[in-house]
């Protein structure tokens, strides 16, 4: 699976396909992991903690503009370590989305590829 650091994100999201992105500055061990990936005009971003724990994607992401459409709900517990686990299963879903697709079908897809 591709991934990056989050300053290098935006070589990425052009690609059309999911990727995992790395939260923590270059060089380091990675704090935490999330998915992303563009379809036209939106990117689609999942992310472990969710919305409500985590925040919302890197900025480097938000910077581009473009709609996007995260998760809220949280997968992972925050005491845990396992983003780099839902982060690779959150990419496989989010290459199987649909141009336009809906939050909800977004979190449609991520709940069918971690059960």
């Amino acid at each position: 699976m591709p991934w990056c650091y989050r300053e290098d994100c935006n070589a990425k999201i052009n690609s059309g396909k999911a990727f995992i992105i790395n939260l923590d500055d270059k060089g380091n061990g990675g704090t935490h992991w999330v998915a992303a990936r563009r379809i036209g005009d939106i990117i689609y971003y999942a992310d472990p903690f969710g919305t409500v724990l985590n925040g919302y994607p890197p900025e480097e992401l938000r910077k581009l503009n473009l709609k996007i459409i995260s998760n809220s709900k949280a997968w992972q517990r925050p005491s845990t370590n396992y983003c780099g686990y839902y982060s690779y299963y959150f990419a496989k879903a989010l290459n199987k989305l649909k141009e336009n697709a809906t939050q909800k079908e977004l979190e449609d897809a991520l709940w069918e590829s971690i059960r």
